[in-house]
């Protein structure tokens, strides 16, 4: 689910003709405003990137309930705390994509396991099956 409420925040903190840049980037010179994520349930992933990029934040972000908290920065250092916010997204995202890789390589050694004890069973068939 969409976070509308941090997209309006995001929205709010800035200047008339960013916020003109912005809408001009989503909706390309139509008439479109950000009521738009307010009323479409069916986002296109194009407007959530659009989004991203613009406010240099990974499209995780942007959901209901992320995988980390959102703090939108203001003031002289913002782009600074953007820059070290999205390293430790990126950060949480690779850590998540590891344990998923790890659960697939325990899985795969697991298939392994039983693949070995079958092939012992049937070598075992074999050598008694010379024997008789």
């Amino acid at each position: 689910m969409l976070n509308i409420e941090l997209i309006e925040d995001l929205y709010a903190k800035l200047t008339h003709e960013e916020q003109q840049k912005l809408l001009n980037q989503l909706f390309k010179g139509s008439k479109q405003s950000l009521n738009y994520f307010r009323r479409t349930k069916d986002i296109s992933m194009s407007k959530l990137e659009t989004l991203a990029d613009f406010f240099h934040l990974p499209l995780d972000v942007f959901r209901k309930s992320p995988l980390y908290d959102v703090v939108v920065p203001e003031g002289p250092n913002a782009d600074l705390f953007q820059a070290a916010a999205n390293i430790m997204a990126q950060g949480q995202r690779l850590n998540a994509e590891l344990n998923v890789l790890n659960s697939i390589i325990l899985n795969k050694r697991k298939e392994l396991d039983l693949q070995n004890n079958l092939l012992e069973t049937l070598r075992e068939r074999i050598e008694k099956q010379k024997e008789q």
